[in-house]
């Protein structure tokens, strides 16, 4: 057994990052080497993906998400429906915005002077699409922010729960340290047939977190 969970940064109970340039086979190898640490089953893991890209694996009790952008690599495992995303923070991405996002997050955008708006907005709803399997290629105005949001006023959330298709998730995002600012997110469904407690591998639950907002 390697030391690909040591060589990550833990984000939270159920975030793992890697920095370096990986490509595909590589993330491949990666997440399955750190799956199978922390299930503690050698190297026996096999990881496929659907035709949407998500990950699953066909011998295990973990629902996975994988996010890679330039450099960083981020790894979600939950025993419930998790998704993932990690953008690089900064640039001009109005254009993506018109044309992703929903009119009333648009006229918030134009509304605030925050480095992080638009990755916060797009991480959120990419996490919440890889965890409900579908993905973005029915596009992103779904699910919609606007409820939570105030014009001319920051979105700065570290958590909030959010309804989407009938589901319920909870999201987290984090602010990466570097020389380049980029952040995090997850979503996390919440399951009324699963507890954070049934944890079947040997890495701690999460501590129980108030969420502070709710849309949908």
């Amino acid at each position: 057994m390697g030391n690909y969970l040591e060589a990550a940064e833990r984000l939270s109970d159920y975030l793992w990052l890697l920095r370096g340039e990986f490509d595909r086979p590589a993330r491949h190898r990666l997440a399955c080497g750190m799956v199978a640490e922390m299930l503690g089953c050698g190297t026996d893991v096999v990881l496929l993906t659907d035709t949407n890209g998500k990950p699953t694996l066909s011998n295990g009790p973990l629902c996975l998400s994988l996010s890679y952008r330039d450099g960083m690599m981020l790894l979600g495992a939950a025993p419930t429906a998790i998704g993932v995303d990690v953008e690089w923070v900064g640039g001009d991405y109005s254009d993506v915005a018109r044309d992703q996002f929903s009119p009333r997050e648009c006229r918030w955008l134009a509304s605030v002077h925050q480095p992080d708006a638009f990755t916060r907005l797009w991480t959120a709803k990419e996490a919440v699409l890889k965890a409900t399997g579908q993905g973005i290629t029915k596009g992103m105005a779904e699910p919609d922010f606007a409820p939570l949001l105030r014009l001319g006023q920051p979105f700065d959330l570290a958590e909030c729960n959010i309804a989407f298709d009938g589901l319920t998730f909870g999201l987290h995002w984090q602010t990466l340290a570097g020389d380049r600012p980029a952040m995090a997110a997850s979503a996390i469904l919440h399951h009324p047939l699963v507890t954070f407690s049934d944890h079947p591998f040997p890495f701690p639950a999460p501590a129980p977190r108030r969420m502070r907002h709710q849309a949908g």
